[in-house]
C-alpha cells in the first residue's frame, strides 16, 4: 500500500493497492485475485475509507 492521503476535514483516508499478487508466477494461478476475487486476475486500485 502506498499513498496514504486524508480529505482536508480528515474524514476520509485514501490508500493505494499498486502491486496485488506481484509474486504470482502465472496469471493462471495467482496468490491474490484482489480486488474482486472470484476468477478475476489481481489489479491495482485506490479505496477510500470512511468513518474514523
Amino acid at each position: 500500500m502506498c499513498g496514504g492521503n486524508f480529505t482536508p476535514d480528515g474524514s476520509t483516508m485514501f490508500l493505494s493497492i499498486q502491486h496485488p499478487g506481484e509474486n504470482s508466477l502465472t496469471l493462471d494461478n495467482p496468490t491474490s485475485r484482489w480486488p474482486d476475487f472470484g476468477e478475476d486476475i489481481p489489479r491495482p486500485a485506490v479505496v477510500a475509507i470512511t468513518g474514523f
